[in-house]
């Protein structure tokens, strides 16, 4: 897969830039890869006929140590340099079974590269050497090289004329070839040959310190190469984040449609999109946990043949693919470890519910399989947790005991967590408040269709929020949980058409979640859930709570956005630093940007925080 950064199409790693030569070499194709160093990079950056030059070509690989840096800055993906030195040493070390060609630099050089040759014992054979005169790149006689070439049946041409002059060369080369790939390795074979420059030691490559090794090298030329990418540089980089920016924005825009169409709300066409932007729709949907819900959607809509024009490369529909079909699995093991549950609280004498994931599939219908699922939850009022432990060491099950619930592996290794309550809020008055609710939810838990222990839809309809309401305030939140609300809200949507009694029910039902959500002070947070279930889900009016709060919900998107699910992938907010001290303020950071959804909860957070490490230490293990 090729890759746009800073207007150039890298193509990294050794092995599948070996894979796209041998791959082009089997079909008898020609072309030519662009050896990306700084003077590249810069050139591209503010000349747009060489940019041209640049994206004619095969791909691009990255011979600058810098610019894996500003990726892995702007981008936080890690990518490795691969110089045009190494792509040659690698060419003549393990591809030996093609013919090569050396063209360019001069006579003195080229009998350096034969000399070492020998030295390191390959066979130089299959090899011609051809030196070009020194010339601008409008005079050179290219049939005549062509002709040459042709002559030599040579598959791999390696080119030394410096950049960015071996890129425009290579360019007006390529229409006279019939066969071959040609490589810009710049000052490879001065390096190779000996002859006149030395590459840097390799501490000073690895430490990206190379470029003061060859100003020493040759001063003049260097500090003028030096001088122009220093100062192109800063431009580049607002460039580039800009790009990135933008490029998001459209991945989001292309997300949300794909989803909307996947739930049915939509039916605006989804556009066509190119390979990177497919990508960034998938890396969006694993990072939102809802990948198997836009593939079976997008199957749904589409045949092969229309997702085919729609840009869907068959890589990665493949991959695409096995994602739902681990998902289906997933799917059937947790419902086969549930059914164990039941069989182990039944035996136990312990009245229990299965509430989130695997109680919610109710309301997916068909599209249950596609949904991603994780632990199983299991509620338990009447057993506390630390009683919950015991009985599983007196049964021999390894377990650990957390704040509010306790966790064992289960059946095929799903892991479990029984909680002697389903949800809390941090401030006490709240929580009051909340737990008294919830006393009255237990005994209206029903059988599902598969026999177990689910809440009532009454319930689903309150804990759901309010259980995004806590991940959103305190961890992160994705879109994930919003579509099971969604589902749930469209049940009850079509449920209401069905009868007068049945309309009259739901409405009776709605309003009383209202009244809870007031009564527990969310409404803010509610209404602006509601937007975003209207407005990004396509959730029709009708079948919302409330009356929709655009303003709330721009925050709302915008932690979905940049968390994922469960704020994993959130870059503001590290989660693998150790430090006690960061992660305070990163906490605090958060409390403070979402406070206007609950003060209270905000303001109490920091003594709950400290009460919470107190009970681990005494209770947890």
């Amino acid at each position: 897969m090729r890759e746009t950064y800073f207007h150039i199409r890298y193509l990294f790693g050794r092995e599948n830039v070996w894979t796209a030569v041998e791959a082009l070499l089997q079909h008898d194709r020609c072309g030519y890869v662009v050896v990306a160093d700084g003077v590249v990079l810069t050139r591209v950056q503010r000349d747009l006929s060489f940019r041209k030059v640049v994206h004619d070509s095969l791909f691009a690989i990255c011979d600058s140590s810098w610019v894996p840096l500003y990726i892995k800055a702007i981008y936080g993906r890690k990518r490795e340099q691969y110089c045009g030195f190494d792509l040659m040493m690698d060419g003549l070390q393990q591809y030996q079974k093609y013919r090569m060609m050396f063209l360019g630099s001069d006579a003195l050089t080229l009998a350096g590269i034969q000399r070492q040759l020998d030295d390191d014992g390959i066979d130089k054979a299959g090899m011609t050497f051809l030196e070009l005169p020194f010339k601008s790149v409008d005079d050179f006689d290219y049939p005549a090289i062509a002709q040459q070439i042709e002559e030599a049946r040579v598959d791999l041409i390696w080119v030394a004329l410096g950049a960015p002059k071996q890129c425009m060369f290579m360019q007006r080369l390529k229409p006279h070839l019939k066969r071959g790939v040609m490589f810009g390795v710049g000052a490879a074979f001065k390096f190779y040959s000996g002859v006149a420059e030395k590459r840097a030691p390799k501490w000073m490559v690895l430490s990206h310190m190379e470029f003061l090794f060859r100003l020493t090298q040759d001063p003049k030329k260097q500090f003028d190469r030096c001088s122009g990418i220093v100062t192109t540089l800063p431009q580049t980089i607002r460039s580039e984040m800009s790009t990135k920016r933008t490029n998001e924005q459209l991945a989001t825009q292309h997300f949300f449609s794909l989803l909307r169409v996947s739930l049915g709300t939509s039916t605006q066409p989804i556009q066509a999109m190119t390979a990177e932007e497919w990508l960034a729709v998938y890396e969006m949907s694993r990072k939102q946990s809802i990948s198997g819900l836009l593939f079976m959607g997008l199957n749904k809509h589409y045949d092969s043949t229309e997702i085919q024009r729609l840009g869907l490369k068959r890589y990665l529909r493949l991959k695409w693919l096995s994602t739902v079909m681990t998902l289906e699995r997933v799917y059937r093991k947790n419902l086969s470890d549930c059914k164990e549950l039941d069989e182990f609280f039944r035996r136990e004498g312990i009245p229990y519910c299965i509430f989130k994931g695997q109680a919610l599939h109710r309301y997916y219908g068909d599209d249950a399989k596609a949904r991603h699922y994780g632990d199983i939850d299991v509620w338990t009022p009447t057993i506390s947790v630390p009683e919950f432990a015991d009985l599983l060491n007196t049964r021999g099950i390894s377990h650990k005991v957390k704040y509010a619930h306790a966790v064992f592996a289960h059946g095929q290794g799903t892991i479990t967590e029984v909680h002697h309550t389903p949800a809390f809020f941090r401030h006490p008055g709240r929580n009051r408040r909340l737990q008294e609710w919830l006393k009255d939810q237990f005994v209206h838990c029903e059988r599902n269709e598969e026999g177990l222990m689910v809440p009532s839809v009454e319930f689903d309809l309150v804990y759901l929020l309010i259980h995004i309401y806590h991940h959103f305030m305190f961890e992160g939140i994705g879109i994930r949980q919003f579509v099971d609300y969604f589902y749930l809200l469209r049940h009850l949507h079509l449920q209401a058409q069905t009868s007068d009694a049945e309309r009259q029910r739901i409405e009776a039902i709605r309003t009383k979640a209202m009244t809870t959500f007031k009564h527990l002070g969310i409404q803010r947070f509610v209404a602006g859930s509601m937007n975003i279930i209207h407005e990004t889900l396509g959730l029709e009016a009708q079948a919302l709570l409330c009356p929709p709060d655009a303003e709330a919900s721009k925050t709302i998107l915008h932690e979905i956005v940049c968390g994922g699910n469960f704020g994993k992938f959130d870059k503001r907010y590290p989660r693998n630093t150790s430090n006690l001290f960061a992660r305070g303020f990163q906490s605090l950071r958060r409390r403070l940007t979402l406070m206007r959804f609950g003060v209270g909860e905000t303001l109490v957070s920091p003594f709950w925080s400290i009460w919470q490490i107190i009970w681990r230490r005494g209770h947890e293990h």
